[in-house]
């Protein structure tokens, strides 16, 4: 019986031992990316760069605090908006001019923001008619699919006289982020020689799409660097310092996070504040708000909408009240629904538009049984 007893107590210790080491394994993977957190969304947040996350992921991980460091400086550098590629850009194929997506229409047409963006592209490719081309962006056509943004633009190009040849399409992002990491993995296995990037895009948007593919280069040890830009100027658009601190919290690997914040749903009070600053982040005073309940009135959370304008869009979803606020600036908004949670449907004919004052609006889904 003591045998028994000495032999039961023996595989209890060695159980308690090993759940003790699971749970210290995973303390010691979960500090970094904490730590990672709180250096991007506090400097996205109040401007300053938090010394003690940089200072303490260094010492838990050196070759992760070293990367991070170039990153907070590639982040406070400014970036310069060209209107079209400078001379003196590699002439060979080293050199990839990348194009960001945007938004399709729900029949899966290219909006004019889109389009604009690929003439200042058709332009670069005509400038430096070697250089490798990238088509970033998945689908985003809520009516239609099948059509891709890369796959619209990829055609676009061709028409208007571009050599398939030199075209790389990534249809499969949905973010800014994985524009990033999938069109790095396609030039490793397509193209390895590109060694320069020139992200072009509208001009709100050169400054994240830069910071985040040469994030990008930094976490994977690429020799690429971001050498140039061409940007297309919008008439409007905006990307906040805190949607960047999402995207590069996205690259790091923390895609729930990341989207948390895309959707405004981060909570920014639960960070500490620098010992420098105590300022908060504030949320708009007054924002669009839509209230997303079922045919019972119930608030329906997880409900994905884009708030469009006829140059660009914004993307943003209902929270745990059902409750959607938009904080862009005012103006008439097609509401366009793009997802529903499981066991909900909407009727494909649906339109809304809002007024171009702040208000309230009412978006009635169907809960199935």
């Amino acid at each position: 019986m003591k045998r028994i007893l000495s032999a039961v107590l023996a595989l209890v210790i060695a159980f308690a031992a090993m759940a003790a080491s699971a749970e210290e394994k995973q303390a010691e993977e979960s500090e970094p990316q904490a730590l990672i957190e709180s250096l991007v969304v506090g400097y996205a947040a109040y401007g300053e760069r938090d010394g003690q996350a940089l200072e303490a992921l260094t010492a838990a991980d050196p070759a992760l605090g070293e990367r991070w460091t170039r990153i907070m400086d590639l982040w406070e550098a400014p970036v310069t908006v060209n209107a079209s590629l400078p001379e003196g850009l590699p002439e060979d194929d080293s050199l990839c001019l990348v194009t960001l997506g945007f938004q399709l229409n729900p029949d899966g047409t290219m909006r004019d923001e889109l389009i604009e963006r690929l003439k200042t592209l058709l332009a670069a490719a005509r400038q430096y008619p070697r250089a490798i081309i990238v088509c970033t962006g998945g689908g985003t056509a809520a009516e239609a699919p099948e059509a891709t943004e890369a796959g619209r633009m990829a055609e676009w190009l061709a028409e208007n006289g571009v050599d398939a040849a030199r075209i790389l399409v990534e249809d499969q992002s949905v973010t800014t982020a994985q524009n990033a990491i999938f069109t790095f993995d396609l030039l490793e296995e397509k193209q390895p020689q590109v060694r320069q990037l020139a992200i072009v895009s509208s001009d709100y948007h050169i400054a994240t799409g830069a910071l985040l593919f040469g994030a990008e280069a930094i976490l994977r040890d690429s020799p690429v660097r971001v050498v140039s830009n061409a940007g297309w100027p919008a008439p409007s658009g905006e990307l906040s310092a805190m949607f960047q601190a999402g995207a590069l919290i996205e690259l790091s690997g923390d895609v729930e996070t990341a989207f948390e914040i895309y959707y405004e749903t981060y909570d920014i009070h639960e960070l500490p504040s620098p010992a420098s600053s105590a300022r908060r982040a504030e949320s708009p005073a007054q924002a669009y708000l839509l209230r997303v309940v079922d045919q019972n009135g119930e608030p329906v959370p997880g409900v994905m909408v884009n708030f469009c304008t006829d140059t660009t869009c914004s993307m943003t979803r209902s929270d745990e009240n059902g409750i959607i606020s938009f904080g862009g600036a005012p103006d008439v908004y097609h509401i366009q629904l793009l997802k529903v949670p499981e066991g909900y449907s909407f009727d494909a004919d649906f339109e809304l538009y809002t007024e171009a004052e702040y208000g309230e609006w009412l978006l009635r889904i169907q809960k199935e049984s």
